[in-house]
């Protein structure tokens, strides 16, 4: 699957950048979720391009989806 999914917390998307880089198990990696919004990002490493495909407002709930279809 070539989907990453990125939550956004600013300190919180930091840590977990900097967790992944160094190879920490997800167990250490020590997520917040409160009041994180996600968004999902079809990506394909081998161009190193992607798309953004739909996003999550924590703050409303409502879902944002990718006009491109």
């Amino acid at each position: 699957n070539n989907s990453i999914a990125i939550f956004g917390h600013a300190p919180d998307v930091n840590s977990y950048s900097l967790n992944l880089i160094k190879d920490n198990p997800i167990k250490d990696l020590q997520l917040n979720f409160k009041n994180a919004s996600v968004c999902k990002v079809k990506f394909d490493p081998s161009t190193a391009e992607g798309n953004f495909e739909w996003f999550l407002n924590s703050e409303n709930m409502k879902l944002i989806e990718s006009a491109e279809k």
